[in-house]
Order: C-alpha cells, then structure tokens, then sequence
C-alpha cells in the first residue's frame, strides 16, 4: 500500500515573447522512434524512480534486484544492460566500470520529462546502444514567475519519501532546485522456496536511506544567445540481504554517491548555429562484508571510484530544406578500484561527427556518420541511413539502417582476477521497419497505431565463461535479434477533463550462439510483452491504472 499527497504552490503562467528554441543533435537527426513517457504518469508518480515508472510504460524490460532502492537495470530490444545509453540533458550516465547504469539512483522528482529511444543509432550516440538510449530531462522555462512543490509518500514496510521543487524565473533567467530524502525497511514477508518445506520468512538487513538534489540554471544572454548549467549530488546507504536459502545473517552493506555537472553554451546566427557543452561525472561505490556482526575487520572491502570528463563543439547549418552538422566529441574516462590491483586505468576517446537531414513535404532523409577514436581500440567507423515516407495523409513509413559497437567496460578489461585487456569491441548491425497511423480531430481526439519490426545481429559479443577456477569475460558470442514493436492510443479531452488508453506489446526474440548455446533464448528475457494504461486527469486530480 502507498499513499502520497502533492501539495503546489504557484504563481499564474507568464508567457513572455517568442525566443528561439533549437532542438539537440539526436532530436535533428536520429531516426529511431522516441517513445515519451506520459508526463501525467510523471506527475503522479514523482515519488518513484525511473525504474518504477518503465514497468508501468514504454518498451523496456526492467530487472529489479529486490525491493525498494535495490539495483535496477533497463533492458531493451532484448540485449543485455550494457548495451542501453542513459543520459541526462544529453549527457552520459553510464557507469565506466560496469558499462550500465542504476536506475535506482534517478527520482522522477527531478525531471520533467523521460523518453525512451529503442535501437538508438551508435553513429549518433556513441558506444553502447544496441538497445537503445534513456532520456531523462530538464525542462527551459523562462517567464515562469515562481512555484514550489512539496511531496510526500508513506508506504508499507516503512518506506518514506519526502521531495520539494522550487522554480523561480523571468524573461532573461529561470532557476530550479529540487530535494529528495526517502527511507524504507523493507522487510517484506517472502516464501524462501530454496529452504526446506518452503517456510515464510521476513527479508532482514534491507534498509533503505538515500537522500540528494539537483539544480538548473537558464540565462539568456541575448535573444541569440543561451547558458545553461547543472549540479546533481546523490547519496544512498543500502543494507545488502542475505540470498534465499541462507541461514546466515548478513552483514553486507553499499554505499553509492555521485556528482554530476554540465554546462551549455548556445549561439544562434541567422542560417546557422554553434553549441560548446562540457559534463563531469565523478561516481563513488563501497560494497562491504564482515564475518559477523561483532568483527572489527571487513571480510569484504571493495572500494570503487570512476570519472567522466566530456567536451563537444557543434556546427549547424540550415539550408532550404537540409540541415548539415559537424561535431568534434572529447572523452576522457578512468576508475579505480582495489579490484583493479593497483592499476588506474584511463582512456581518452575522440568522435568525429557529420549529419544531414533532408526535409520534403512528404518524405525525409536521415545520413549519419562517425568515425570514433580510441587510443585502445583505434578507429570505429559508423553509419545510418533512413527513409521516411507519408502517404493517404495519415500514414508513416520507416526504414533504417545502422551499424553499431561497444567497447569493452573497465570490469570487463581490469578485473582481478579475470580480466581480459585483448577484448575486442562488440559490433554488428540493425535494419528496422515500421508503420504509424494516426489522427487527429479538433485537437480534442487523438488516435495513433504503430508497429516496428527490426532485427539486430552482435558479432564478437562478451561473455564471462569459466577458465580454470576463475571466470574470465571473452568475445565468444554472437547474437540475433528479432522483434515486433506494436502501440496502441487513444485520447480524449473534454473541457479541463482528460482520458487516454495506451497499450503496447512486443515480442522479442533474442538467441545467444556461443560454446555451450545454439539458438537459446537470452536468459531473463521474455518472448512477449504488455503495458497497458489507462489515464483520468480533471484539473489536478489524476488517477492511473495500470497493467503490465
């Protein structure tokens, strides 16, 4: 059981004059669907994280590892967490030792608005994405005067979440900061089958602390001008519970901090545009044991920092019905650990990017390249190409074409004992077709059908296979994928009163062909899935159902 109250406070909406608003790189010229996350499903779950709100909506797989602030990971298109791209406003979050990233660390509370991009393009993206990317935003609000959210949410087995919003701004400059604070016990009764007679238990030594905040600052230096910066500081404490079947008593415990920054700079010219952004991404993990409760000394002391440094300079011009850009991207990542015996691994990575779009009253063109550098791997190059065409008005086709990679994570290269330096980089290729259908009456109905088909094949993918007595991670793997995408909306609106169904459902089918595996359905990855929600919204009343 949850309950949770939303108390706002706001001045009336402001809008000011027309400025200009440019959409990013990947907005211009990926060519993969995104999938927005309803913004009401937002609102009404901001105690939540990330993770929680993708069961409900959207494509994703979503494995949680226990209850309430455990690890959480996205899976999509039926790849591994490894191969999905989470950024913030555009920016990395992925983990430079494991390659993925935790979705439990992400509270809605902090963004406005969360999108989903299945078999996002690595020639726009980068390494990682043969799954796709996840979005998560902050959204430019000037002329907003001022307003303040306060949350709150009790819930079973003790779980509290408290979260505030503050957004102050005028025509030149907006500032938002938002707070989060959540515990919780989570002591929930569970029947541990792995034990004999299959007795009912408690799940002891799994608490939950975390507390964080997250600032934006927007300043119109000009009509043709923008900065943008942000700050984002978490924390959490999580008790680790022993596995089912065991009748030890645990004494595990991780501690997870990160800090994270950006800053933007935007200038625009008459036909073209420059944009110079740089992040920092600094992320902290401490995972402990003890024998017992009463040792001094840990059995387990794994102590695990690593950083991100970003740099991008874009050129974009506008011709009549094309718009050109070229980017240069700079990378510089390194970690340490006590695991990786006293070697600080580092790398730096260089991207050279070039993209046209071609826009034509019924039809478009996506080109993309990259070449990718790293000192380790060399050269990557990489492509895509699409094709939209619009017919009987209310019909969308889609092809895409793409090729894509991932390098090898520090665990993967660095770990001791196992560690494989000589991994070579994952690498394949993916076509995607799909059919939308949609229409629009008045501005107050709205109904859309989509189906996707695509398939995905990884050559010299990483697994970890047994070599002697220890586990060792080899490019012994390929990979075929094959899956079916379909969506389903409605909507309706009738004065200040809202009602939307949204399903989805999709197939995947995902083989693994390796030593021990010919044609075997990757593990925890389901052939069929289904999201279905229904929406009511009157003024600020929201109510949500949910089926997955």
């Amino acid at each position: 059981m949850i309950l949770h109250m939303h108390i706002i406070f706001s001045q009336d909406t402001v809008y000011v004059e027309k400025i200009i608003v440019e959409s990013s790189y990947a907005d211009i010229h990926s060519a993969s669907e995104k999938v927005a996350i309803d913004s009401i499903l937002i609102r009404a779950n901001t105690f939540s994280t990330i993770d929680m709100l993708l069961q409900m909506q959207g494509p994703a797989d979503i494995k949680s590892y226990g209850g309430l602030g455990n690890l959480a990971t996205i899976q999509l298109r039926g790849t591994s967490a490894n191969n999905t791209s989470i950024l913030w406003n555009g920016f990395s979050l992925n983990s430079v030792t494991t390659g993925s990233a935790d979705l439990s660390l992400l509270p809605l509370a902090y963004f406005e608005t969360v999108e989903l991009v299945p078999g996002a393009s690595s020639s726009v993206y980068g390494s990682g994405t043969f799954g796709g990317a996840l979005h998560v935003n902050n959204s430019v609000e000037f002329g907003k005067k001022f307003s303040v959210r306060l949350s709150s949410m009790l819930g079973s087995f003790k779980a509290r979440n408290y979260s505030s919003s503050m957004n102050l701004s005028n025509n030149k400059i907006q500032y938002k900061f938002s707070i989060e604070r959540k515990t919780a016990k989570n002591d929930y009764p569970f029947i541990d089958r792995f034990k004999p007679d299959s007795p009912q238990g408690f799940r002891d030594h799994n608490a939950l602390q975390s507390f964080g905040f997250i600032q934006n600052l927007n300043i119109k230096v000009s009509d043709r001008s923008r900065f943008e910066t942000g700050l984002w500081y978490s924390f959490k404490e999580k008790e680790i519970p022993e596995l089912a079947g065991s009748f030890g008593e645990s004494n595990k415990f991780q501690k997870d901090s990160t800090l994270k920054a950006f800053i933007k700079f935007k200038s625009f010219f008459r036909q073209s545009s420059v944009r110079l952004n740089a992040s920092f991404v600094n992320d902290h993990l401490l995972y402990t044991d003890k024998v017992n409760g009463e040792a001094v000394d840990y059995s387990i002391y794994s102590k695990i920092q690593g950083s991100r440094i970003t740099g991008d300079l874009t050129y974009r011009r506008y011709l009549k019905n094309i718009t050109l850009d070229a980017a240069l991207i700079t990378e510089y990542i390194s970690a340490e650990s006590l695991n990786y015996s006293g070697t600080i691994p580092n790398e730096t990575n260089f991207s050279l990017l070039g993209a046209g779009k071609y826009s034509g009253k019924r039809n478009s063109i996506h080109l993309n390249f990259r070449n990718e550098w790293s000192e380790i791997s060399g050269y990557t190059p990489l492509f895509e190409f699409a094709y939209f065409q619009e017919f009987f008005s209310n019909f969308k086709a889609k092809t895409v074409i793409s090729n894509k990679f991932r390098k090898p994570s520090f665990n993967e290269k660095y770990w001791v004992p196992g560690g494989n330096i000589h991994l070579k980089n994952e690498s394949g290729e993916m076509i995607e077709i799909s059919l939308d259908h949609s229409i629009s009456i008045s501005n107050k109905r709205h109904v859309f059908h989509g189906i996707n088909i695509y398939g995905t094949r990884i050559r010299n993918m990483i697994n970890w296979v047994p070599a002697g007595t220890i586990w060792t991670p080899v490019n012994i793997a390929e990979m075929e994928i094959f899956g079916l995408e379909a969506k389903v909306e409605r909507s309706f609106q009738f004065r200040v009163s809202m009602f939307k169904f949204r399903s989805t459902y999709s197939y995947t089918s995902s083989k693994l062909f390796d030593n021990e595996n010919q044609g075997t359905q990757l593990s925890y990855t389901p052939f069929h899935t289904n999201k279905t929600n229904l929406i009511f919204s009157h003024r600020k009343f929201i109510a949500v159902y949910s089926f997955f």
